[in-house]
């Protein structure tokens, strides 16, 4: 329950320059110090911490030069997920000047918890590229939105906003009884699948058709209980719907 203090020191050599480092905290348990205290088995591997720090020389102004550096894209949707999951999407930062150009997020921290950006900050070399990650992770099934706010040089006056869409869903999956129905005719239908009066000896079947009505991918598989193996069968057994997809499942009736 105690917490470390550490203090990071920034002596750059040179004036009107950007500096940028990640920085590494190793973390181990005390008794982790020596092997002889401790059988391998024991062993418990240490964590890594990354820090990102960043600095300038440019004496308490912004630099002078403007930052020829060009977005991928300005709005970016993620794929539908469920609540609770995360999909990712990124962003290509390109510098086309000769001078090196420092990047920030000013309103990284409030996009959470539904949105996320790595890195935050950090400063793009000359005539170079980095890559920003965006995660996506909805609480509810319900559409989102978000501005991320990206500051080139500090200059806070001329921020650069990427807009930031995405929605959670639920998986649903749908049935029809009928065969060969336009998508307008897609219901829920009725839950009891009836065959025609058929003899011992011979099969009557039913084509069924899922449907899955949400955005999300849906995997689905049928179950029959004991008594009906032999008699009633289906095919194909499983499957996975992406959003918007059908299939159609044959069922066949043969008494004996």
């Amino acid at each position: 329950g105690t917490t470390a203090t550490f203090r990071v020191a920034f002596r750059p050599p040179r004036d009107a320059v950007h500096y940028c480092q990640t920085l590494a905290l190793c973390a181990h348990i005390k008794s982790m110090r020596n092997f002889r205290l401790l059988t391998d088995a024991q062993v418990v591997p240490p964590w890594s911490i990354p820090v990102l720090a960043t600095g300038n020389t440019f004496l308490h102004t912004n630099p002078e030069f403007s930052p020829k550096v060009e977005l991928s894209t300005r709005a970016i949707s993620f794929p539908s997920c469920r609540p609770g999951e995360e999909v990712c999407q990124t962003l290509v930062l390109s510098n086309y000047g000769d001078t090196p150009a420092s990047f920030s997020f000013h309103n990284a921290k409030s996009l959470g918890p539904v949105f996320a950006v790595k890195p935050m900050h950090g400063v793009l070399a000359a005539k170079s590229q980095a890559i920003v990650a965006f995660r996506f992770r909805p609480d509810d099934a319900q559409p989102y939105a978000a501005k991320a706010v990206l500051v080139f040089n500090g200059a806070a006056a001329y921020p650069t906003d990427v807009e930031l869409r995405g929605s959670g869903n639920m998986p649903q999956l749908m049935f029809d009884m009928g065969a060969g129905m336009g998508p307008a005719t897609r219901t829920g239908g009725s839950s009891t699948l009836f065959f025609r009066p058929t003899c011992v000896g011979a099969s009557s079947q039913r084509v069924l058709t899922l449907y899955n009505p949400s955005r999300v991918p849906v995997a689905w598989k049928w179950q029959l209980p004991a008594k009906l193996e032999g008699v009633v069968a289906v095919a194909p057994v499983s499957g996975v719907l992406r959003g918007n997809e059908s299939a159609q499942v044959t069922w066949s009736f043969a008494p004996s």
